[in-house]
């Protein structure tokens, strides 16, 4: 995982995913970051951080979610700064229900088509 890894309560577009132990003792969600934590809080004030699902599955792990902080909105390039893995299924659950809110601005990204975002990561 990231340089560093902690149980916490997960905010996505408003929505609170709090930490929980899975039956058989795990947290989750555990977020992994690759960066230090307070350069997260200050990019995340400013609107520049994003996730996307980048495993589904099922078991021992159900999902798992990309961080990315934008680096140049002009050109869409995005940098990795962490991972999130969920373990319970409600999480899971309530995390792909999420809906971008309507008032945000669009995710920056050098294509879109067919409701596809292409982006570019560093």
């Amino acid at each position: 995982m990231g340089e560093h890894a902690a149980a916490f309560d997960l905010y996505l577009e408003g929505v609170r995913v709090t930490a929980a132990l899975t039956p058989d003792g795990r947290v989750s969600p555990i977020v992994a970051f690759d960066i230090s934590e307070g350069s997260v809080d200050h990019e995340n004030a400013e609107g520049r951080i994003f996730s996307m699902t980048g495993y589904k599955g099922n078991g021992h792990l159900s999902l798992a979610l990309l961080l990315f902080k934008l680096i140049d909105e002009q050109r869409s390039v995005f940098e990795r700064i962490g991972v999130v893995v969920i373990h319970l299924e409600e999480q899971e659950e309530k995390i792909l229900s999420i809906r971008r809110v309507p008032e945000k601005p669009l995710l920056p990204c050098a294509e879109l088509r067919d409701g596809k975002h292409t982006i570019i990561v560093i």
